[in-house]
């Protein structure tokens, strides 16, 4: 389809989507009054369809200006939409076709319709909630297009709230730090107001507080600056993260909303200079029991409902596309940096509720230049790829390196079981290999043959992820594993048709081979 063949179809599919939004819900709203209540099902409905609407607008309004591979992503997602919608319509027209002397059990006409009518609305709700958790993502990356025409449609954004104010807020985060622009103010904040007690989080440096004004609750995720940067430079660049952070809807993004930083009197044990991220924790989860990190759940190996180990695989995907359209690479994702706090339905036993990345101990702006440096820790370098394994990493800091460890990962929630044990002395002693790496311990310990341990990853999810997680699952986490790999097996493409100046193509190649499919994995 030509370019502008393509754009006029764009335009209609969202205008027809549109218009049947509009029919729905006004036919919805016909019967909010009804016997059966359903007001708060059609507050819910206006609000989503009003994200709907204004999101659509947008996109047409700037089509020109969007990359093919996104107007690709785009056109799929819209028809989706159009097909979904098509469906509801016909299902509310078949309740308006309910001749009067109808009903259900003695029910009467008004009642039926009314009770119809509710099921109507909570299946659309549903399905159009579902079908954000997959637009979104693509949404957000809007906020990485450097192309200047798109500038002048978010100069007037509504309150940050709205679909396109919240957008722009993230733009504006991104904008600001690649022009070194200081105009939003200071994101320092005092030691003072994070001097109540401390709740350690096991197997992580983050801990839980209380601010010692007001009641709230936050999540303290101390950081050191990168190897060789100066103070000021660190200062630069831990400014930077919160701001990004600080556009971050925790529900939707995976991310913690960022409140501030604290920079800290200290220095770790190469001299850099620490900082101490301060997370505000969402009100619902303020008064469950304190989190654990994922690398706690699968020491403790207490079982779990496997749709509630899905549920924490398919958090910490859209984590790691949040990280990507926010403007960094985070370079430190394992166990130890996600955060699991439980269902507030349950009591005693913990149950998998949200789950949230941290661990910016290692964050860089995607666009700043890396020192190249690393470390010999196994158990670090276990999660990285082979190329950025070591002292001195061969490769530049990509995207794709977070989706490697994003693999292992996944691996280890599918075996549910910790790939590193820590030393029976405590605190000081060295870690070990689990059980599934006994194959691989000694080149591990050795720091020896980084691809042959990546071999065995693979040759791991390929042989045993089919019957415990699912053939599509599996095939995610070898998707994860392979994303840099030469050749036909790697489902991302080669390294250079990837490269594009403001990260969109690496974006959309995520949320297509990895984001969208496990949404279709099912159990």
């Amino acid at each position: 389809m030509d370019p502008i063949s393509f754009s006029l179809a764009v335009v209609a599919a969202a205008d027809q989507c549109i218009k049947c939004g509009k029919y729905l819900v006004g036919k919805y709203e016909d019967y909010k009054h009804a016997e059966l209540d359903v007001a708060d099902a059609m507050l819910k409905i206006r609000s989503l369809w009003l994200k709907t609407e204004t999101q659509l607008e947008l996109i047409t309004q700037i089509w020109n200006s969007i990359k093919p591979r996104l107007q690709e992503l785009f056109y799929d997602l819209l028809g989706r939409l159009r097909d979904q919608l098509e469906v509801a319509k016909t299902r509310v027209d078949r309740v308006v076709a309910v001749p009067d002397g109808a009903g259900d059990r003695g029910l009467t006409v008004k009642k039926f319709k009314a009770m119809a009518y509710k099921r109507r609305i909570l299946q659309a709700t549903q399905d159009l909630e579902a079908w954000h958790s997959l637009f979104d993502p693509s949404w957000f990356l809007i906020g990485r297009m450097l192309d200047p025409a798109v500038k002048k449609h978010f100069q007037d954004a509504p309150q940050e709230t709205s679909p396109t104010g919240r957008l722009s807020q993230t733009r504006e985060a991104i904008r600001a730090d690649l022009n070194h622009s200081d105009r939003r103010g200071s994101v320092f904040i005092e030691r003072a107001l994070i001097a109540g007690e401390h709740h350690p989080i096991p197997f992580s440096a983050a801990y839980t507080a209380r601010l010692t004004i007001g009641d709230s609750n936050v999540l303290i995720d101390p950081m050191a600056s990168g190897h060789g940067a100066s103070l000021a430079l660190a200062k630069l660049h831990v400014r930077d993260l919160v701001r990004r952070l600080s556009a971050s809807d925790p529900w939707e993004f995976g991310l913690l909303h960022c409140r501030g930083v604290v920079e800290s009197t200290e220095v770790d044990d190469g001299r850099r200079p620490r900082f101490h991220l301060v997370f505000d924790i969402p009100p619902t989860l303020s008064g469950t029991c304190h989190p654990r990190t994922l690398r706690d759940l699968l020491l403790r190996k207490e079982p779990h409902a496997l749709d509630q180990r899905f549920q924490l695989a398919k958090q910490l995907v859209r984590s790691v596309m949040f990280v990507h359209t926010s403007g960094f690479v985070h370079k430190s994702i394992r166990p130890d940096t996600i955060v699991v706090f439980p269902d507030t339905d349950i009591g005693a036993h913990f149950v998998i509720g949200p789950s949230f990345l941290i661990g910016f101990e290692r964050f860089r702006p995607d666009g700043a230049q890396t020192m190249l440096a690393g470390d010999t820790s196994w158990e670090m370098n276990l999660y990285r790829h082979p190329k950025r394994q070591g002292l001195h990493p061969e490769e530049m800091y990509v995207m794709q390196h977070d989706i490697y460890s994003l693999g292992i990962c996944l691996l280890e929630i599918a075996l549910w079981d910790s790939f590193v044990l820590p030393s029976p002395g405590g605190l000081g002693g060295a870690a070990q290999p689990g059980r599934e790496l006994e194959s691989v311990a000694e080149l591990l310990l050795a720091g020896k043959s980084a691809m042959g341990v990546k071999r065995a990853l693979v040759t791991m999810a390929s042989d045993r992820l089919p019957q415990l997680m699912g053939r599509r699952y599996a095939e995610l986490v070898l998707a994860c594993l392979t994303c840099l790999d030469p050749g036909e097996t790697n489902l991302f493409g080669k390294q250079r048709d990837l490269e594009d100046e403001d990260g969109i193509v690496v974006g959309v190649q995520y949320i297509e081979k990895i984001l969208l499919r496990m949404d279709e994995v099912l159990i």
